[in-house]
């Protein structure tokens, strides 16, 4: 399949983790296209006088890569709230599925990190601030 570059137009802000089931299941690793503006986690936090976040209004394509051995996984943007909800329901099964060595779309993961709140502290401005800028 011959794909246009790029093959979504408009603005994108992609997210992504390497700690992520989906993403590490696929083998390849994670490849982002040259008219993304990288963005780094340690630089969205450490900017106390949200320069770093507001500048992402202007970006039109970018990319925030979790990386590192606690990098957190797609169930950790999620509320803290809905993964205590969904990992309620799942818990019964988790045992077996650890034992059976089935993943469980990463909430085997999520149980031990639990890090909805400290995910949500990067994403919610980063996203904001993001949609923010495609507002004419």
């Amino acid at each position: 399949t011959v794909y246009k570059n790029p093959v979504v137009g408009g603005r994108l802000l992609f997210i992504s983790s390497v700690n992520d089931g989906p993403v590490t299941s696929w083998g390849g690793g994670i490849e982002i296209p040259k008219e993304y503006t990288v963005l780094q986690e340690s630089q969205l936090q450490q900017e106390e006088n949200g320069e770093g976040i507001q500048s992402v209004k202007k970006l039109q394509r970018a990319a925030l890569v979790f990386q590192g051995d606690k990098a957190p996984n797609h169930i950790s943007y999620l509320s803290e709230n809905v993964n205590d909800a969904m990992l309620s329901f799942l818990s019964p099964l988790l045992p077996l599925t650890n034992a059976l060595g089935i993943p469980v779309l990463d909430f085997d993961k999520y149980e031990k990190s639990r890090d909805s709140v400290v995910t949500g502290k990067v994403l919610k401005p980063l996203i904001s601030s993001f949609l923010a800028g495609g507002v004419p």
